[in-house]
């Protein structure tokens, strides 16, 4: 397990900050205390991988995931993380104010913190690999004496899969879930995201701790409850907002729009930061949200990007060693990605290949007898977009290699010195077909004669299709 999962674990603190905040966070963004973090500039450095008030995460203190640089927005110097692959496990580049348990793999601590600042600022820029994407994070909290433990007073955090070239400021607004004043915080920067890839990099410099009135966007979380025909847009809540303002559209550019959905007001309570789109068409959407505030309006937020799914129906032709996996159509699809496992969660996959504009296709070389699952994702404008995994499909091969076989006396199938032979009594025309055990053709030909010797050279158990006009006959044979 590397630091980036349990980043997958922290972020989710956002949870308690939906549909649980009350009228209090009114009140989050009046201060006394204009406190900032230690070392913001990274100006200060014992050596090249100890930035003075910071962590770097390092393996046996040998293998560090940052150093210092002179690629600075400002100043002398900032701090660089890459991803790397350390014995065969990626390591991405990690620098916070606190530190990760080693054991539970989560981040813990911080420095000591008062006040309550309604954003965090810095500068950054990155190079994520495919696939890959940056991560920050910030959490406000506060020991309880009653617990013995932390409670979460705020926090916020951000991700960033594009390159950025040059260094570009970032604003975020600090969501609160109580009017508690925090006494720690911990903030931190990540390379890599929930599947880090060697090589990405993110440059960090010049933080500032935000205080007062300020004119931010929200941050826009990933949709949820989608399928074929809805899903629910999600973003976080901003103190004294009066509104919010959602884009659908289906481009990143945000050219053409979701009908209805271009500029589309939602006057709610602050704290009701969801929105159901439902019976459109499956496609690929992207969402943004602006926040209107009583006399101007924020910035755009991030972009989400939404995929939808299709549905996966019940296997057809459901032979011994082969099935049809079937699916709905999605007109917008640019092909389909089919994955086929023998079992329910997928650990053991042995299909996983795109399949084209089609909706279905035919796996083969199964097992008899052997249960199988299969699901689908949907492809949009050949590989921007692709849909969560649709749902999950079980079917059983059939247990019975013996099949339709009538008169099967007329033919008399054994194996002789690594030869398969066949006698037909009753002379008559046929097509021999050989299969090895798991089902794979080993070879195909005519009976043209009342005895036919068809050579496999190796041992082993074999399977003989012989199908004739009115006939389809199947038998095993065993080879020593």
């Amino acid at each position: 397990m590397t630091p980036v999962k349990n980043a997958k674990e922290l972020i989710t603190f956002n949870v308690i900050m939906k549909k649980t905040l009350s009228i209090i966070l009114i009140f989050s963004c009046l201060t006394t205390i204009a406190q900032q973090l230690p070392n913001p500039d990274f100006e200060n450095w014992g050596d090249s991988h100890t930035a003075e008030g910071w962590n770097i995460i390092d393996v046996f203190g040998t293998y560090y995931s940052g150093e210092q640089t002179s690629d600075a927005a400002y100043g002398i110097s900032a701090v660089k993380l890459e991803t790397q692959s350390i014995l065969g496990q990626m390591m991405p580049g990690v620098i916070l104010l606190g530190d990760i348990n080693m054991e539970t793999f989560m981040p813990e601590g911080g420095v000591e913190f008062a006040g309550r600042p309604t954003g965090i600022s810095f500068h950054y820029k990155c190079n994520p690999m495919p696939n890959d994407s940056m991560l920050m994070l910030l959490m406000l909290t506060k020991w309880n004496t009653e617990t013995n433990s932390r409670d979460t007073i705020a926090g916020t955090f951000f991700t960033q899969a594009e390159e950025i070239t040059d260094y570009t400021k970032k604003t975020l607004p600090i969501i609160y879930a109580s009017i508690e004043e925090p006494d720690t915080i911990n903030v931190g920067f990540v390379s890599s995201g929930m599947t880090p890839v060697a090589g990405s990099t993110l440059f960090i410099d010049s933080i500032t701790m935000e205080y007062g009135f300020l004119n931010l966007p929200t941050i826009c979380l990933p949709a949820t409850n989608d399928d074929m025909q809805n899903f629910t847009a999600n973003w976080l809540p901003i103190p004294n907002a009066t509104s919010y303002y959602l884009d659908i559209a289906y481009d990143q550019d945000f050219t053409t729009y979701l009908p209805d959905y271009e500029n589309k007001i939602l006057v709610e309570l602050f704290f009701e930061t969801t929105h159901d789109i439902s019976n459109i068409e499956p496609n690929l959407y992207y969402y943004r949200v602006r926040v209107g505030y009583l006399l101007e309006t924020s910035e755009n937020s991030n972009i989400i990007k939404i995929a939808m799914t299709t549905e996966a129906s019940d296997a057809s032709n459901i032979t011994y060693n082969s099935f049809t996996a079937n699916w709905l159509e999605v007109s917008a699809a640019t092909g389909y990605q089919l994955e086929v496992a023998t079992n329910e969660s997928f650990e053991n996959i042995i299909v996983n290949e795109e399949v084209g504009i089609q909706t279905n296709y035919e796996v083969t070389d199964l097992t008899e007898n052997t249960e199988y699952f299969y699901r689908v994702r949907v492809i949009y404008n050949d590989g921007e977009g692709v849909s969560r995994n649709s749902n999950i499909v079980p079917l059983t091969t059939d247990n019975n290699v013996f099949i339709n076989g009538m008169n099967k006396d007329n033919f008399v199938v054994f194996g002789e010195n690594k030869n398969i032979i066949i006698k037909n009594k009753e002379y008559q025309n046929a097509i021999i077909s050989i299969y090895n055990y798991t089902g794979k053709l080993i070879t195909e030909t005519s009976l043209t004669n009342t005895t036919t010797k068809i050579p496999v050279n190796q041992t082993g158990i074999y399977i003989v299709n012989i199908k004739t006009a009115e006939q389809n006959i199947t038998k095993k044979v065993f080879l020593d």
